[in-house]
Order: structure tokens, then C-alpha cells, then sequence
């Protein structure tokens, strides 16, 4: 597997998720799902890639 898989969608809420969390949720590319937030907030958001590599990005969710 590459370390980064992306899917350029127009117009979402992007999120790119790590590979082992994905697998865990059985999630994948272009799937939507719901996030809730400590504060209450929730946002719908597309996941638009996939990454493997945790140096950079430690959490296994990165939103932009």
C-alpha cells in the first residue's frame, strides 16, 4: 500500500483518516461519515484519503 491514497472531491468536508482506523471502522475513500467533537459540535465529512505513516500526523484523523 502507498503511504497517502487520495480522492479530490469538490465541495466537502474533507478528512483523511489512517489506514489502521479505517480498517478497524471498515471505512474507505469516499465514504461519509459523522463526527462528534468534545464541544457537542458534529460535522458530516468525506474521507478523502488514506494514510499510513504516523510521523507527521499523530492523531488518526486529519481534517481540513
Amino acid at each position: 500500500m502507498r503511504d497517502i491514497v487520495f480522492l479530490e472531491v469538490a465541495g466537502i468536508n474533507p478528512v483523511v483518516v489512517h489506514s489502521d482506523e479505517a480498517e478497524t471502522l471498515g471505512l474507505s475513500v469516499g465514504q461519509s461519515i459523522t463526527t462528534e467533537f468534545g464541544n457537542g459540535a458534529s460535522i458530516d465529512s468525506t474521507i478523502t484519503g488514506l494514510f499510513t505513516d504516523q510521523s507527521l500526523i499523530t492523531s488518526d484523523y486529519l481534517y481540513d
